[in-house]
Formats: structure tokens, C-alpha cells, sequence
């Protein structure tokens, strides 16, 4: 965005919705800063990087089995301002050690530090004693001592990444006893798995049954009534491909005239509508070069009482029922509804002045975000075992749920710690039975957070907007199972059981979660040690700030940018920077304010530390006051775009009461009718068919459509049952009950 970018800031725009349901455009604001060593002050820097779309991964071709390198930055609302730290550890002096420490301190703010530990491996200890078979049949546990560390190497540099802090996949590896028990287990599952696929055969082959029963006694019901697929065929020809139809005297004459006419159109259906008047059909012959003769033939009809040609008369009160005009246009109208589409089937979206949304290539990312070195994905040898994936940090390294040799021996151990939490040889081994994977240790690190990994992915959930519309997906998971089915019946607990998650704020930090702080001023002093090869790093933030402006149309009005993400960018160690980045909130009625703007303007300005900090306060306390950059006003709705909702609904009352007057009633007021009693309605006239003309004619209907709909559901319903229990009993029949086995072991 050029205004953005003539301020010496990088920033965006973005239209959404928040998680606390509130409309509106975040506007982002981004600058990078290099570190002066001599003065250890914060200067701007010429290497722009934009506002990033999107995470970055290490290995960019394999993101579930990489850490995210660089985190996306176009949140709208961010609850915590989030501190990130990109680079490597380094031994003090440069010399290689077994294990030392690093620490980031913002004075006033937060200090963390981190256990580094060079390369080592975990090793198994055999038990004194393999309890025998007889033993564990008996209950006994077979123990196993604790593994033991090993020494670890020396290390001068390792990346502050979380493949070397705790996680990783762990290998299932069963021994003898409960290798037995899992194949019959096994075996147990392959014949319950055989016997519900017969039952899914039994019951479609009982769906089938009933379905040809009710086909013949549909087929006894319907002998001698006449088919309606010509009327269908009328319909089509009357109308065509349009979303709103007009039949008029020449139009029905000529399907009347056709062969057959009289049989189908005799036919009460959404597709009889209605008769014409003492219209005299012409003759015809179904040809083509007999249809400029029957169009003349028509011409010469007379048409009743002071209505032209073209005007179509139908008889309502003739119809089978009220709404079969309508029902017909209205489902061509929403046919043609249905094809708004792009050719690839896409709905197509565009705001004004915005343009149209398109994807385009990987090329983007290298003008809008700064692409990290492509990495080699490690060789991984390939696991004669089943793994499964820490859900804290799948990448990592040292999560181990088997105490077997094949699992524990050689196992790769965490080179990135909580100097208050290390990971303790006790700790190692985790029953997969018992182990809550919720409650696993959190890696450590500095670097920015997946969204997929736990703790963080518990925040994810359904927008709370959208909390019931999953509460009625929930039940109608639940539509198509048994009760009756021990299988399904299960399902149904579980499924009542959950809770649905709500999407929380918090969801939104890329930070570690013990980096996300509550605030940052922006001139803060920052301390680090071994996290560059001299050992120590100090300089004070930058203390300058942008301020931004928002123009709908209406004038100009200032919006506070709050700073929450700090990122301390010590890739090229030489050559550190930092990254700064402030987000602000324009509130809108809704989306539809957007299309109503006549001018969508964003700017940037520039304020100091004392300013910057006046703002902040009159933002907190929601005040205002005049003059210079210090001025702040809350962009709220204003009067005119109240009074023009107003507008809106006076005139959507006044469309309404227009046609409710046109409404039958019973003083018998309503649409003209012939001497001989039939409705008539002009549709060429000023009174043509709209999509809510039947409004009037149809009052009550809602309530008796949803009463046919529920009645018809449990009818469903109760059929589904019967069909399933017919087919229970079959299977029983065929099979047994499902714990005849049980009962003969036992």
C-alpha cells in the first residue's frame, strides 16, 4: 500500500470479524530496525519486510514435520503482545560445552532463560527378571529400571529451534506377553469388523425390500392416472432457462395446439398454469414451419374484457393448490441463483474499491515476506514400529511412551530445557495407557509458536457466532445411527459427551506462551547473553511509533495502533535487528458499510515515545482530545448511518404495505378478476412477479410446512428404525448374538 509504505513503515489493511463478534478493518503497521553496536540504539532499517500472509516453515516443502521459522502477522486482535527471538545459542567464549545457559531480559517486562545441553542419547537397563507367562497371566507387572542419560557432547552453536527442545514421535513396541494379547484382540476386532459389514449388507438388502414394496403399491395407486412428464415438458418450453416466467395467450396456445396438449395440461401439477380465455388455438402440427401460422392464428383471438395481448390470465382459484405459480418461479429463480458461480464452481466476491480477490503462485511470498533458507529435510530412518507424535511438539525429541529396549535405547534427548524443568530420567518412559498427552511438558524456546501444537491448539475451536449452527451439526451426527447397535450406540454417548470448543482470543499469539506479556511501551532496555557469538547484546528500543488514519468518505479519523510483536532478529548474528509491529481496530456497523464508503484511505504518520504514550493513555481510558498528532477519536457509527438504517427500513415497510394492499382479503379485495370469476394478473404491466409476491397469498404457510416437514421426519425416522431392527434380527438369525463368543469363553 504506497501510503503506507511512503511513511517508511510496511503495513496493511484487513476487513474482518473478531472472535468477540465486533465487525471492522484492522489496520497492521510493521518497521524493521537495525541494532547500532556502538551506541546500542535502535535505526531504521532500508531492508523492508512486509506484512507476512503466511507461516514460514524450515523445511518449507514439509511443514508438519518442521517448526515455523517466521509466524504470519494478520491477525485481527491480538489480547498479549508477543516477544520472538530468531537465531542460535552460543557457548560463552566460543569454546564447545557440555551445557550452558541463555537469557532474554526486557527490563520491566520478562526474562526467560534456557538449559542448553550439547548432543546425547537415552540407554535402556535390562530388568533382573522376565516374569514368565504363567506370572503375568497371574496379574503380575513386569518393572523396569529407570534409563539412564548419557553423557552429553560438547556444543559451541546450536539453533534456537524446537527440534532439539522435548517432543518427537515415540515408538509402540509390544514384547511377547502382550504381542499375544494383541493378535487375539486382533483377531477379535477382524470378526467384528466381518460381522458388521454383513450387517451392512443385511440391512441394504432389507432397505431394498421395502423400497420395492412401497414402489408397487406406489405403482397400484398411480394404475391408470396419467403421467405428468409432459406437463413437465409444457413448463419447460413456457418458460425456458429464466429466472421469471410469462405465459401469454400466444405462448399457450401453441402448447395447447401441440399433440397431446389436452392430455398433459389436463394434468393438476406445479407445471398446469392455468387456461386461457376464449383463445382459439390454431392448428399445428408439432412442425417447425407450422409455427409462424399458429402465432398468426393466435393474434387474431380475441382477447376478454380490457386486457391487451401479451397479458397472461390465469386462474388461481383453478390451480390444485395457491402457490404452484410460485413454487415454479421460484425454483427457477434460485436454478439461476445456484449458477452465479465462476467456472470452477467458485463464488466470486468483490467489495467496492477493493477489487477482486485472486491466488496466484508461490512467487508472493518472496515480495511480500522474507522466504527462509531452504533446509534439507533430515534422513529419517524409517520405524519398524508404529509411532506417535507428541501433540506439544511433534518435530522435537525425547518423548518416549515404551520402556522396551527397541524404544528407549539410542533415543535422541532434548538439547533445549527449562533450567527450572529439565527432563529427568524417571520422566522418560510414559505409559501410553495411562498418559495424558494434554498434560505433556511444553517445549521450550524462544522461537514462534505452530498453532497446531498444544497448549495452543486447545484455544481453537468454532466461532462463538457460529456455536449453535455446530450444536445442530453435533445432532445431526447422530441422526443415522442405531441406538440399538452396541457400536453405534457408543457413538452417540461420545458424541452427546463432547464439547463443542469455542474459538478463544488467545488463539492469535505466535509466541512460546511464556513470551506473550501484557505490554510493551516500545523504548524498553533488552538484555542478551550467548545468544550472539560475543556473548552479550543491550540496546533500548526504537521509542518511535506510527500513528494511522482511516477515510470512509466522512473525513479522517485517527485510529491508536497498539504495538504486540516484537520480534529480535539474530539470524545474521553480524548484523541484528529488530521488528516491530502495531495493530488498530476501525469498528464498523457491518460489512455492508464498506460497499457504502465513497473512499477508502489509509494513512500513516509518525509519533515519538511521549506522544506515543499520550495516546495510549487516552485509548485506555476512551477520551478525546483536540489538537496535533495526540488528538484520538473512537470510530464509531455516527448519527447520519443510523438515520440511514432508518431509511432503509421505511422503505422495505413501504414495499410491504404496497403489496399486502394488492392482497386478497375477505371483502374479496385483491387482483381483478373476468365476469366469469378467474384471477387475473397483468405480468407485463407495473405489476410483475417478484420474489416475495407471494407473501400475501401464503400466510400461515411457514408454520404447515414446518408441522408436514417434522411429521414427515419421524415417519423417517420410525421406517429407518424398523428397517434396521428387521435387519438385527436377521443377522441374529444368520449369526447368533453378537457375545455368543464371549459367553462360550467364558
Amino acid at each position: 500500500m504506497p501510503d503506507f509504505e511512503d511513511s517508511g513503515y510496511q503495513g496493511m489493511w484487513l476487513p474482518g470479524r473478531r472472535v468477540d463478534g465486533d465487525e471492522g478493518i484492522a489496520v497492521i503497521a510493521k518497521r524493521r530496525f537495525a541494532i547500532d553496536l556502538a551506541s546500542a540504539a535502535c535505526v531504521p532499517s532500508d531492508d523492508a519486510t512486509p506484512v507476512r500472509m503466511t507461516a514460514e516453515h524450515l523445511i518449507p516443502d514439509d511443514p508438519a514435520n518442521s517448526s515455523v521459522v517466521r509466524a504470519p502477522e494478520i491477525a485481527l486482535h491480538k489480547p498479549k503482545v508477543d516477544v520472538i527471538v530468531l537465531g542460535s545459542a552460543y557457548a560463552p567464549g566460543g569454546k564447545p560445552a557440555k551445557e550452558f545457559e541463555v537469557r532474554l531480559r526486557i527490563a520491566g517486562v520478562v526474562e526467560r532463560r534456557l538449559r542448553i545441553v550439547g548432543p546425547r542419547v537415552a540407554h535402556w537397563v535390562a530388568p533382573k527378571k522376565m516374569l514368565s507367562k504363567k506370572e503375568r497371566d497371574k496379574g503380575e507387572e513386569q518393572l523396569y529400571p529407570t534409563p539412564v542419560f548419557g553423557e552429553p557432547e560438547p556444543v559451541a552453536k546450536l539453533p534456537l529451534r524446537y527440534e532439539y527442545a522435548f517432543g518427537g514421535k515415540a515408538a509402540i513396541v509390544l514384547d511377547e506377553y502382550v504381542q499375544e494379547l494383541a493378535e487375539a484382540a486382533k483377531e477379535k476386532q477382524a470378526e467384528k469388523l466381518e460381522r458388521k459389514e454383513r450387517a451392512k449388507a443385511i440391512e441394504e438388502q432389507v432397505r431394498k425390500e421395502e423400497e420395492a414394496k412401497e414402489a408397487a403399491a406406489q405403482a397400484k395407486a398411480d394404475k391408470g392416472k396419467v403421467t405428468d412428464e409432459g406437463a413437465r415438458e409444457k413448463a419447460d418450453a413456457a418458460f425456458g432457462d429464466g429466472a421469471t416466467g410469462f405465459l401469454d395467450a400466444e405462448m399457450l396456445a401453441r402448447l395447447e395446439a401441440e399433440e397431446g396438449a389436452e392430455e398433459h395440461l389436463d394434468v393438476a401439477s406445479p407445471y398446469r398454469l392455468g387456461e386461457q380465455d376464449e383463445v382459439a388455438p390454431a392448428e399445428a402440427t408439432g412442425d417447425a414451419d407450422d409455427e409462424e401460422e399458429a402465432g398468426e392464428a393466435t393474434e387474431e383471438a380475441e382477447a376478454p374484457g380490457p386486457f391487451s395481448e401479451g397479458t397472461a390470465v390465469i386462474d388461481i382459484t383453478d390451480l390444485e393448490t395457491r402457490d404452484e405459480l410460485g413454487e415454479v418461479l421460484s425454483e427457477r429463480h434460485l436454478e439461476r441463483r445456484a449458477q452465479l458461480t465462476d467456472g470452477e464452481g467458485t463464488m466470486l466476491v468483490r467489495t467496492e474499491g477493493m477489487g477482486d480477490v485472486s491466488l496466484t503462485d508461490e512467487g508472493w511470498i518472496d515480495e511480500a515476506g522474507r522466504r527462509p533458507e531452504p533446509v534439507e529435510a533430515p534422513v529419517v530412518e524409517e520405524s519398524p514400529y508404529p509411532l506417535v507424535p507428541s501433540p506439544s511438539n511433534p518435530v522435537g525429541r525425547g518423548f518416549c511412551v515404551c520402556p522396551l529396549e527397541p524404544a528407549v535405547e539410542g533415543l535422541p534427548l532434548p538439547s533445549i530445557e527449562d533450567p527450572e524443568r529439565p527432563l529427568r530420567p524417571e520422566e522418560l518412559v510414559r505409559d501410553i495407557l495411562e498418559v495424558d498427552f494434554m498434560a505433556l511438558p511444553t517445549p521450550v524456546g524462544f522461537a514462534p509458536y505452530p498453532c497446531a501444537w498444544f497448549p495452543r491448539a486447545a484455544l481453537a475451536g468454532v466461532m462463538p457466532w457460529d456455536l449453535e449452527t455446530a450444536k445442530d451439526a453435533m445432532k445431526k451426527a447422530t441422526e443415522g445411527l442405531d441406538p440399538e447397535d452396541p457400536d453405534d450406540a457408543d457413538t452417540i454417548a461420545r458424541i452427546e459427551a463432547m464439547e463443542i470448543p469455542v474459538m478463544q482470543a488467545g488463539w492469535f499469539q505466535e509466541a512460546h506462551p511464556w513470551l506473550q506479556v501484557e505490554r510493551l511501551n516500545g523504548d524498553e532496555e533488552v538484555y542478551l547473553d550467548n545468544l550472539t557469538p560475543e556473548g552479550n547484546l543491550f540496546f533500548r528500543l526504537p521509542g518511535m511509533h506510527p500513528t494511522a488514519t482511516v477515510d470512509l468518505g466522512r473525513g479522517e479519523s485517527r485510529l491508536f495502533l497498539t504495538l504486540d510483536t516484537l520480534t529480535i532478529d539474530l539470524e545474521e548474528a553480524e548484523h541484528p535487528a529488530v521488528e516491530l509491529l502495531w495493530r488498530g481496530w476501525y469498528p464498523l456497523r457491518d460489512m455492508a458499510q464498506l460497499d457504502e464508503a465513497t473512499k477508502l484511505e489509509f494513512r500513516l504518520g509518525e509519533v515519538d515515545q511521549v506522544d506515543y504514550m499520550d495516546l495510549a493513555r487516552e485509548a485506555e481510558t476512551g477520551s478525546t482530545r483536540e489538537g496535533g498528532l495526540t488528538s484520538f477519536i473512537q470510530a464509531m457509527p455516527d448519527e447520519d448511518e443510523e438515520d440511514e438504517r432508518f431509511t432503509k427500513d421505511a422503505e422495505a415497510d413501504r414495499k410491504y404495505k404496497d403489496v399486502v394492499a394488492r392482497a386478497p382479503t375477505s371483502e374479496g379485495v385483491g387482483p381483478p378478476k373476468d365476469e366469469g370469476g378467474t384471477a387475473i394478473i397483468d405480468l407485463e404491466g407495473e405489476h410483475r412477479l417478484t420474489e416475495d409476491w407471494e407473501e400475501p397469498y401464503t400466510e400461515g404457510k411457514g408454520a404447515v410446512e414446518e408441522d408436514a416437514a417434522a411429521r414427515a421426519k419421524e415417519k423417517a425416522k420410525a421406517k429407518e428404525a424398523a428397517i434396521k431392527k428387521k435387519a438385527r434380527e436377521r443377522l441374529i438369525e444368520e449369526l447368533g448374538p453378537e457375545d455368543a463368543g464371549e459367553d462360550e469363553e467364558s
